[in-house]
């Protein structure tokens, strides 16, 4: 039973970072502004084209993020999904070592 339930949660995992970067890539399609997506090391941010940064878990997160920020901000004590380091632009592989 124990290979099941881990089996089963590594596969929410997946599907939660699925997720995320489905999300973040639609973000960084509709607003132009936008550069890139960063997560690892418990953090996940945006970073913008004139060289700055916005941090998903901030009071001052634009509101067309907060849908991405409440499903990372409601799973992450379960799964760890900030921990799982990867970054892409909008039409960019997906870069896990860096």
């Amino acid at each position: 039973m124990k290979d099941q339930i881990e089996f089963h949660f590594n596969k929410a995992v997946d599907l939660a970072i699925a997720r995320i970067e489905q999300e973040a890539r639609t973000i960084l399609r509709n607003h132009q502004n936008l550069d890139e997506f960063v997560m690892g090391m418990g953090i996940c941010s945006f970073s913008t084209k004139s060289g700055g940064k916005i941090f998903l878990d901030e009071d001052d997160t634009p509101k067309y993020m907060t849908r991405l920020n409440e499903f990372i901000d409601k799973w992450d004590c379960y799964m760890k999904l900030t921990g799982v380091p990867m970054r892409f632009t909008a039409t960019g592989k997906r870069i896990t070592d860096w």
